[in-house]
């Protein structure tokens, strides 16, 4: 999957979020990486000096909100 670089999401609730991520990311074709208990990593993370690999975390933060923008 070479879609993303690099990025973060946050969500207030990691386990209600984990369902709507895993099947979006499913869809994208991006595979997952790691599941812990406060966030979860789709994708492929890259190696030191291999920039071919794209990736994509959800971590949970109580102080999550929505962007207006």
């Amino acid at each position: 999957m070479q879609l993303l670089d690099h990025v973060s999401i946050s969500v207030r609730d990691l386990a209600r979020g984990k369902p709507f991520y895993r099947a979006l990311m499913a869809k994208l074709g991006a595979r997952e990486a790691y599941d812990e208990p406060r966030a979860i990593g789709f994708g492929e993370r890259n190696a030191l000096g291999d920039d071919a690999h794209s990736y994509l975390s959800v971590f949970e933060s109580p102080d999550a909100t929505a962007s207006s923008s």
